[in-house]
């Protein structure tokens, strides 16, 4: 008999909807794609959004799309801004279930092929428009120090979801140090 699909029921029990078990955590992070970090600390991320703060929020998401992918040299860079509950939560990456199955699997047979050669990254960068570097962008698109705050904050969120390429993990480093240099001064 071939098998055809798994289905999973996750929190549907007569408890607390809010309340996963390990193993349902393990189950969405791994089949699903979710995160593990977002489903272990679940709602500490999320917060409702007022309608009429979603039109703001849609023009901050332009303003900084536009703003990273210029300090990033990357146009196909794709940005989602969102109000989370934790300010001290900069920024994340996000995969696509098709990116994260294709990672997997070129992990598995190690090939050492980008991801991005079968299309679009699949890659999110997430900003909390709570958080106080995020807001300093927005407020000094054209500033001095922008671009550098926009490369940390990218390199930051890749660094959380994985590693960096030796080149860019070199340019953080560096980036790093001049940024505590600054803070001296």
């Amino acid at each position: 008999m071939e098998k055809q699909g798994v289905f999973y029921a996750v929190s549907v029990g007569p408890g607390d909807p809010e309340l996963l078990t390990a193993k349902a955590i393990r189950i969405l992070s791994k089949d699903v794609g979710i995160p593990e970090g977002l489903i272990a600390l679940g709602k500490k991320y999320g917060k409702e959004v007022k309608e009429e703060d979603k039109e703001a929020l849609k023009k901050q998401e332009e303003t900084l799309t536009e703003t990273f992918k210029k300090a990033l040299g990357d146009d196909k860079l794709q940005v989602k801004v969102e109000k989370l509950k934790d300010a001290e939560i900069s920024s994340m990456i996000t995969l696509s279930e098709e990116t994260r199955r294709m990672q997997d699997m070129m992990k598995m047979y190690n090939m050492g092929m980008d991801a991005s050669m079968f299309g679009g990254s699949g890659q999110v960068l997430v900003l909390n428009a709570n958080n106080k570097l995020v807001q300093y962008v927005l407020e000094h698109t054209d500033g001095e120090n922008t671009p550098k705050i926009c490369e940390q904050l990218y390199d930051l969120a890749q660094l959380s979801h994985g590693s960096l390429t030796p080149e860019r993990m070199t340019k953080f480093i560096a980036r790093s140090n001049e940024i505590m240099g600054m803070m001296l001064n």
